[in-house]
């Protein structure tokens, strides 16, 4: 539940182009939040969205939807998050959307 004033103030801040980072414990309501934030969205900006498996479900006329791959039996063909946040912002998009970002489970600095 949110206060009238809280709900105001985010809308604010969604329609004024700020970033809002949607966080939280599990099955606390961060997928209904975002949902309810991107319809505070202009249906005229391009929203792009980058999920390791499909959540947000928008109907919208200017979205693109981009999910990671693991990789095969042969060990190739993944498509991680990183790689997919950075196509992402070469199409150009109003909004980008990260869904669910988890620390990885192997270190790159090892």
């Amino acid at each position: 539940m949110l206060s009238h004033e809280a709900a105001d103030y985010l809308r604010d801040a969604v329609a004024s182009g700020q970033s809002v980072l949607v966080s939280g414990a599990t099955q606390a309501g961060k997928t209904t939040m975002l949902m309810a934030l991107l319809d505070a969205i202009s249906h005229s900006e391009r929203i792009v969205t980058v999920e390791e498996t499909f959540e947000l479900a928008l109907h919208r006329p200017d979205h693109v939807g981009m999910q990671c791959r693991g990789e095969s039996l042969e060990g190739t063909g993944e498509v991680t998050l990183r790689r997919l946040v950075k196509e992402a912002l070469r199409m150009r998009p109003d909004r980008l959307v990260v869904g669910r970002c988890e620390k990885p489970k192997r270190s790159i600095c090892s």
